[in-house]
């Protein structure tokens, strides 16, 4: 159960397998909404991820906090044929912390 983190910048609605538009993670999650299990505002994936959008060759020193992109994807499956696909795609800026760029990362 997630919380909306940052700006909805893609949506898909209907599975590319079959058209449905109906999804299990999602279906379970407006269950418990109507039963006032779960707060109206809270997102129910099957699951997500997320991605900092940074520059792996970068190998400066972070001295300072600054702003990365972060790219969440949620996923759910479809109820009609079970076909696992990305259902909303958020961005969100986060700050990072200052770090130091150890030998063995390099």
């Amino acid at each position: 159960m997630n919380k909306i983190p940052g700006v909805l910048i893609l949506e898909f609605d209907t599975c590319e397998t079959c058209g449905c538009k109906l999804r299990i993670a999602e279906e379970e999650g407006k269950k418990e909404k109507e039963a006032k299990r779960l707060a109206d505002d809270v997102i129910v994936p099957l699951f997500t991820s997320s991605v900092g959008l940074a520059n792996p060759n970068d190998n400066r020193v972070i001295l300072t906090r600054r702003p990365m992109t972060v790219l969440t994807s949620f996923f759910d499956a479809c109820k009609e044929c079970g076909t696992v696909y990305v259902t909303k795609v958020y961005r969100q800026e986060v700050m990072m912390e200052p770090q130091v760029k150890s030998a063995q990362n390099k």
